[in-house]
């Protein structure tokens, strides 16, 4: 029975591997894992979202960015505000029906608050641990991936 183990390694070699498995960990494990949590977020959101003409629940997106020289991967989701009012991609009153507000004063003078709906905080705050516990269950099983197929 041997007692001790020996293990060699040319370090350069090492270095090379480790890079390229941190690459590869940045570059597809964490920005698939991230992509699908966030569309996942989106869908409750979505789900969530007053209907009246369905525009709000389709501006609901998921964007998802890597920076390569910083090494960041940002997925989020978000509302999509472009263009002006009429267009379809254009759903900027979201704040309003989240948050709430008070209308103008009309031609008789009244003004009233229109109550907070808050369909984007509630869904988001939902989603938290879902998306912690999710993105740790993906890297560990990414990276069990990425080790067996270098092995």
């Amino acid at each position: 029975m041997a007692d001790e183990v020996e293990i060699t390694f040319n370090d350069r070699d090492l270095v090379a591997a480790l890079r390229e498995f941190t690459d590869t960990v940045a570059r597809k494990i964490v920005r698939a894992s991230l992509r699908q949590i966030a569309s996942v977020i989106q869908g409750a959101i979505a789900a969530a979202a007053p209907r009246r003409t369905g525009k709000l629940a389709d501006n609901i997106a998921v964007t998802t960015s890597f920076s390569a020289s910083r090494g960041i991967v940002k997925s989020r989701v978000i509302v999509r505000t472009e263009g002006k009012a009429g267009d379809a991609r254009n759903a900027f009153y979201w704040r309003f029906v989240n948050f709430g507000h008070r209308t103008r004063p009309g031609k008789h003078g009244a003004q009233h608050e229109v109550a907070a709906q808050p369909f984007v905080t509630q869904a988001g705050a939902q989603a938290q641990n879902y998306a912690a516990d999710q993105f740790f269950s993906d890297l560990e099983a990414g990276i069990d991936r990425q080790f067996t197929r270098q092995a």
